[in-house]
């Protein structure tokens, strides 16, 4: 798997790992599509890559419009020679000059054309690959969310089932279980995305086991 895809799938399960390692304070799925929206450095590149892209539109464009050229010269000419009658002569003087060149291109083959569709096939071309790159974090940052969810569900039923069991872990047993679940969800997040998603199905089991 790319290291584009591993990195929107960490990106995607950093952004709902606050909500079962942190304070306990649940996010919305659409806020957490949100932020995976706004703060994914794949995206982001590929957003600034775009923006350069849309560059090379006016760039073909500028064939079309007339070029002008200026040009000055300025500066002191010393000349020293020897006249007809073998004397020395020498003068100073102070030349300048100035001009102007416009130029209007009325036909090169259609060459500018050409470069003006392939800039702008470009610039399709790219938001084409902007809007599967968008679709790809929502869709990894709603599979993470629930993934959350679900095993956080899991971890409450551990929870119960301890309760009825007559075990009745201590506050600290419990956060050091999260903690620690916290900890490897993140160790296997940056390996690959797929031991990522597998770590992070882990959590809610780790936790449990830890606070037996």
């Amino acid at each position: 798997m790319s290291i584009a895809r591993t990195s929107i799938r960490l990106l995607a399960l950093s952004v709902v790992v606050v909500w079962s390692c942190g304070t306990g304070t649940a996010q919305t799925l659409n806020s957490a599509l949100a932020q995976a929206y706004r703060n994914n450095e794949t995206l982001n590149s590929e957003r600034a890559n775009l923006r350069a892209t849309d560059e090379e539109v006016p760039q073909a464009l500028s064939g079309y419009r007339p070029r002008i050229e200026a040009t000055a010269d300025a500066g002191p000419r010393y000349l020293n020679e020897k006249g007809a009658d073998g004397a020395q002569q020498s003068s100073t003087t102070a030349p300048r000059s100035v001009g102007v060149t416009a130029s209007q291109s009325i036909f090169n083959g259609f060459q500018t054309a050409n470069r003006v569709r392939a800039a702008e096939n470009q610039v399709l071309a790219g938001r084409e690959a902007l809007r599967v790159m968008e679709q790809t974090v929502l869709v990894d940052a709603a599979t993470a969310y629930m993934d959350v969810l679900r095993d956080a569900a899991i971890l409450e039923l551990q929870k119960r089932n301890l309760d009825l069991l007559g075990t009745h872990p201590t506050s600290a047993v419990l956060s050091d279980a999260v903690y620690f679940a916290k900890r490897v969800t993140l160790s296997l997040a940056l390996r690959s995305s797929g031991d990522a998603g597998r770590g992070f199905r882990r959590v809610g089991a780790a936790a449990a086991l830890v606070a037996r």
